[in-house]
């Protein structure tokens, strides 16, 4: 392969783009020479660990040398050629394997060769995975909890609070599912018991009052978030157009108006929980709670509520924002902050562009007290540093504790070493 290939011109033996621009910085991303790395590693691992000795290194070295020599400038730094002196010992480690001559064989991929792998017995879990697989869809639980919600409702059609009372206790049992794989048979059972849910719903929300609007879209809301792996056989095609029925409901002006701002809060997070991002009911029910000065109504949590609700409908209303704000300064709402709400606030400014310097470092010296700061687990830490970030807020006493918090034993856990490694 010729070093002198045409700029923007792709490897045919490399899967990544690569362009003989030396002033291109995806030349020296060291994500993608890592991956690289890692790769070779794998095919090293791979082809040191079978019985019948494969050109698989020549294919792995065809994918890291096509590169390099597509664009010379890239071995100029130091990292860039310890890294090919890596890749090349790699490549040279395994090729040595290939040979017939046991005694030739590197001793590190003879000791590869010699660890047995730990013995599977593949047979004995597919029953297992049978079993919870059965249990999880053909129990009938779904369809009980769907039949039972349908009778409560049907009992009394003019008591609409009975279609949000089934709404939010269908949220608070509906079983989660644990496979990806589903039954078609259960599928159809399912579906058949949400039909007549999704129209019982939809014929009782032409009258809703506006507490029934904000329980039963806040119940379909959440009983969508729970079934999250199905959402798109099972909920998308009966409880969607549930939901969308309840929300026209609620951006009717006599509903809208007669809102209290914990409903119009609850109605919000349903609609940011179902990614209706664009739909002109969050700015409106926005607009109401600050028009109608009800932000003071709001407790501790759904204050971190509406600000993360606003953060995930991209809605900045810097009125509401400072209300929030001077809201959250109040002695008797900063004191009941905890950790979750702390990190829920916090990243909603900072997602939301909206910089409130004195109620950062307010909310954060309550950050940093003891009694708060043990409470922030790996993601907390991660949000708040990476809001602080953001929102270019550099005051030491407030970063300093979270750093130290990262060094904590429980906090730089194996299965968090990629969230911390990227915070």
């Amino acid at each position: 392969m010729s070093a002198s290939r045409p700029s923007g011109e792709r490897s045919t033996q490399s899967r990544f783009v690569i362009r003989n621009n030396a002033d291109s910085d995806s030349c020296h991303k060291p994500w993608v020479w890592n991956l690289r790395y890692a790769g070779l590693c794998l095919a090293a691992v791979a082809a040191a660990s079978t019985a019948t000795w494969f050109p698989m290194p020549d294919l792995a070295a065809s994918f890291y040398t096509a590169p390099a020599a597509l664009s010379p400038a890239r071995t100029s730094t130091p990292g860039h050629r310890h890294t090919v002196r890596q890749a090349q010992g790699i490549v040279t480690l395994v090729r040595a394997g290939m040979e017939d001559d046991e005694d030739s064989r590197p001793t590190l991929t003879k000791r590869v060769r010699t660890i047995p792998p730990p013995p599977v017995n593949v047979e004995s879990l597919v029953p297992q995975i049978k079993d919870d697989f059965r249990h999880d869809w053909e129990d009938g639980v779904r369809e009980k909890l769907l039949q039972n919600a349908v009778a409560d409702i049907s009992q009394d059609a003019t008591d609409y609070h009975r279609v949000a009372a089934a709404c939010l206790a269908l949220a608070d049992e509906w079983p989660q599912s644990r496979g990806w794989r589903l039954d078609p048979s259960a599928l159809a059972r399912v579906q058949a018991e949400l039909r007549p849910l999704s129209e019982a719903i939809i014929n009782a929300a032409s009258d809703m009052p506006p507490d029934v609007v904000a329980m039963s879209g806040l119940g379909i809301a959440k009983m969508v978030q729970r079934e999250r792996i199905f959402k798109k056989e099972l909920m998308d095609p009966w409880m969607l157009p549930a939901f969308q029925r309840v929300m026209h409901r609620a951006a009717d002006e006599d509903v809208l108006n007669a809102m209290t701002a914990s409903q119009a809060t609850s109605v919000v997070w349903a609609l940011a929980r179902m990614r209706c991002t664009g739909d002109p009911l969050g700015p409106a029910l926005v607009e109401h709670i600050e028009s109608n000065g009800i932000v003071s109504d709001l407790d501790t949590k759904e204050l971190a509520t509406l600000t993360w609700s606003m953060a995930k409908l991209r809605i900045r209303h810097d009125a509401v924002l400072n209300s929030i704000g001077r809201r959250l300064a109040q002695p008797e709402i900063l004191g009941d902050l905890d950790a979750v709400g702390i990190a829920t606030v916090v990243w909603a400014f900072a997602k939301l562009g909206a910089r409130r310097p004195v109620l950062m470092a307010i909310v954060g010296r309550r950050a940093v007290e003891p009694d708060v700061l043990e409470h922030f687990d790996v993601y907390g830490v991660i949000n708040m540093l990476w809001s602080f970030a953001t929102l270019k807020i550099r005051e030491r006493s407030i970063i300093k504790p979270f750093a130290e918090r990262l060094r904590q034993p429980e906090i730089l856990d194996g299965k968090y070493v990629k969230i911390t490694s990227w915070g």
